[in-house]
């Protein structure tokens, strides 16, 4: 309203408020960026990510047909969470890869835990895989965005993420988070 009045009395002050305005708004979403990139994801609440990654593999196969498997190798450690979100998201969107991409046949999820309380997550698809030369060149076509944001997430807990993959080979994500 303020700045309506401004307008109308061609205030020279009302480009300066304009880009105060702009500064709060873009503020304000940076702030809930952060906030929506922290919430526990609903799939989560009141489940371990053991038992969420064995029934949504599970499911998986149940509703695309193929066959998916998931195994979890070492103790079911606490894990922050933080971890299990992040583990979580990259989980959803690797499977969200395998049905739009992948034509495959079989889902391989192995979640290993280590002394150090350290994590290994890998998801493996048999499909069509893809040259990861294609993604470097232009890493926001097909499978860009996701794996962008897969990075970002593990790289911001201190983790690595690797993806490989070439045609008719099939992709494999492999995710690593240290102990702590």
């Amino acid at each position: 309203d303020r700045c309506l009045l401004m307008a109308e009395d061609n205030d020279p002050r009302l480009p300066d408020e304009l880009e105060h305005i702009s500064q709060v708004i873009a503020r304000n979403i940076e702030e809930l960026r952060r906030h929506i990139f922290d919430l526990r994801p609903i799939g989560l609440e009141n489940r371990s990510i053991y038992k969420v990654l064995r029934q949504t593999t599970h499911e998986f196969g149940e509703q695309t047909g193929l066959e998916s498997h998931c195994r979890i190798i070492g103790n079911e450690i606490a894990l922050s969470a933080e971890v299990e979100a992040s583990l979580y998201r990259i989980f959803q969107e690797a499977l969200s890869n395998i049905r739009r991409h992948a034509n495959c046949t079989r889902v391989e999820v192995v979640l290993r835990t280590h002394l150090d309380k350290s994590v290994e997550f890998s998801i493996r698809d048999n499909g069509v895989g893809f040259h990861l030369a294609h993604l470097t060149k232009n890493p926001f076509q097909r499978h860009g965005l996701g794996l962008i944001s897969m990075q970002e997430r593990i790289r911001s807990l201190g983790g690595t993420l690797s993806v490989d993959s070439a045609p008719n080979k099939g992709t494999r994500i492999t995710v690593n988070v240290p102990g702590g």
